[in-house]
């Protein structure tokens, strides 16, 4: 179906905006794509790949594939995003700090839906307080970077020893706003 071709390219974009990459190969595309497969799918890889290929925004470059427009990574991206916020589960907004083109089609999509987010957004950054392991992600930055041009106005948040790299804080009010120990860079 359309919606699922969709989401797997979704897949796609969620790879190569985490891997700061912009092209993928076959190999790597039936890695992608084989949990998300039926096992009837599975047993076909091979075509299946080479049909979602051909039906997809992806072009091909030698051997390797590449959305035909730098956009459509965005937009997809920026679906990702969303889907992640929804359901919870971040996994690209913990890999790679969020573009600002895949924000705007965040922010725009978000303003059409007239989401409610910040709850999620805000247990983001309290969960990157208490990274122990010495491997900090962009998680705390991108959120808080997306409540900041959602408009939510920050102000009283305790922001106290949170890992925030690379979080835009462009035209912030930092009223009341407490940032003993975080990690901004």
């Amino acid at each position: 179906s359309k919606d699922r071709r969709l989401g797997l390219m979704q897949l796609v974009a969620r790879y190569l905006g985490s891997e700061s990459k912009t092209e993928v190969s076959v190999e790597q595309m039936h890695e992608i794509l084989r949990p998300e497969l039926t096992s009837q799918e599975r047993e076909i890889l091979e075509a299946y790949v080479r049909d979602f290929i051909a039906c997809s925004l992806l072009t091909r470059e030698k051997d390797n594939y590449r959305f035909s427009h730098q956009s459509f990574l965005e937009y997809l991206l920026a679906r990702e995003v969303i889907n992640e916020i929804q359901h919870d589960k971040p996994y690209f907004m913990r890999r790679a700090q969020m573009p600002q083109a895949v924000r705007e089609f965040v922010i725009e999509i978000c303003a059409e839906a007239n989401v409610k987010w910040r709850p999620t957004l805000l247990s983001w950054v309290r969960l990157e307080r208490s990274d122990s392991d010495g491997v900090f992600s962009r998680l705390g930055g991108n959120a808080v970077t997306l409540l900041r041009y959602l408009n939510d106005p920050l102000a009283e948040l305790d922001l106290s020893g949170s890992v925030l790299l690379g979080a835009d804080f462009s035209g912030a009010v930092f009223k009341g706003i407490r940032m003993e120990g975080a990690l901004l860079s």
